[in-house]
């Protein structure tokens, strides 16, 4: 029997104001590929949004305004931060109802970034490290971690309560180990 098999990659990315999509679906020849079809609900919001005119094999380059979390008018100049957090994305062709795939996707950009920035603040040499510089790579491996384990409990898993208490946690973290040195280098 013909059938498209639908999936999507959801690409990290440590620019905070995109969202990346490539669609990696398995497209039968014998039938037709219409009314492809996305649908977005970014962490806190109540409806998603809905992207079309896109073709088989597209990558998706979304930012906030085009995801309807912000006024179009509002990435003008420069495209916001998304937020962290699980986004549920629903992708289907037509006949919609009945040739779908639907993922969460937690998203762990800022905090990753964050955790980048406080690595490059510990100015590591190509030397055996000294104590406290040995305790930050290995506090940093660590959260870096939690933050893996975060995202697999939502994505792999489907435990979206475990995942997002694991993803705050990591981030406690890196607050606590951003309130021990001060900020040399931004990423």
């Amino acid at each position: 029997m013909a059938k498209h098999i639908l999936q999507l990659q959801v690409l990290d990315t440590s620019n905070d104001g995109v969202f990346l999509i490539d669609d990696i679906s398995i497209y039968d020849t014998v039938l037709p590929v219409s009314c492809l079809n996305i649908q977005i609900l970014p962490p806190g919001f109540n409806v998603p949004s809905s992207i079309e005119g896109m073709l088989p094999g597209f990558r998706l380059v979304l930012n906030a305004c085009s995801m309807g979390m912000v006024a179009a008018s509002n990435c003008t100049n420069s495209c916001p931060q998304l937020p962290d957090g699980v986004y549920h994305i629903r992708y289907s062709v037509a006949p919609n109802d009945k040739v779908f795939v639907e993922y969460d996707v937690l998203r762990t950009t800022i905090a990753t970034n964050r955790l980048n920035t406080i690595l490059c603040n510990a100015n590591i040499q190509c030397c055996l490290p000294d104590q406290e510089t040995l305790y930050i790579i290995n506090q940093c491996d660590l959260i870096r971690n939690f933050l893996l384990t975060a995202k697999l409990l939502v994505e792999n898993q489907h435990n979206i309560a475990d995942g997002v208490s694991m993803y705050r946690f990591a981030v406690s973290l890196i607050d606590k180990m951003e309130a021990r040195r001060p900020t040399r280098c931004q990423i």
